[in-house]
């Protein structure tokens, strides 16, 4: 939305913004005292609502894409923890309607090993060695992204 303003010279204007949360607050543990910061930020590159936005798009980037944060602090150490979660990484939508868990469909499933590798790539580049967790309900329509997933795995 700004590089309107950043491409006419007026980027000192711009306030830049982050969608997500910040909590700090100090715990004990023993006899020291521990800063803890905890940042959630929220993708700009695929965005919508839960329901509305599903999947991933050709480029890799999947929908509620959350990367959070946990700093502490003690004696002078600091140390960061990163999870990242998001929608599963291939091309699939849900059309929202008055049902409790609306049917979702799977669009070109022949490009989901391509559009994983790209989602995958890019989290290498940004954060070096990733584990990935299925959290994906493994039965009744959920199970089908979850074979999805696995394939293109």
């Amino acid at each position: 939305m700004m590089e309107v303003l950043i491409d006419n010279k007026l980027d000192p204007y711009l306030l830049p913004v982050v969608q997500g949360s910040f909590h700090h607050f100090q715990a004990a543990i023993g006899k020291d005292i521990v800063d803890v910061t905890v940042i959630a930020r929220r993708c700009t590159r695929r965005t919508g609502t839960r329901m509305w936005r599903r999947g991933a798009d050709p480029d890799g980037y999947v929908a509620n894409f959350v990367e959070t944060e946990q700093i502490m602090q003690l004696n002078g150490y600091a140390t960061s923890f990163v999870q990242v979660c998001g929608s599963m990484p291939f091309l699939w939508e849900q059309i929202v309607n008055l049902k409790y868990k609306p049917k979702f469909e799977i669009v070109k499933p022949e490009e989901a090993p391509r559009v994983a590798e790209r989602h995958f790539l890019d989290l290498r580049k940004r954060y070096g060695v990733v584990l990935a967790v299925d959290l994906v309900n493994k039965d009744g329509g959920e199970g089908h992204l979850c074979e999805m997933y696995g394939n293109a795995m």
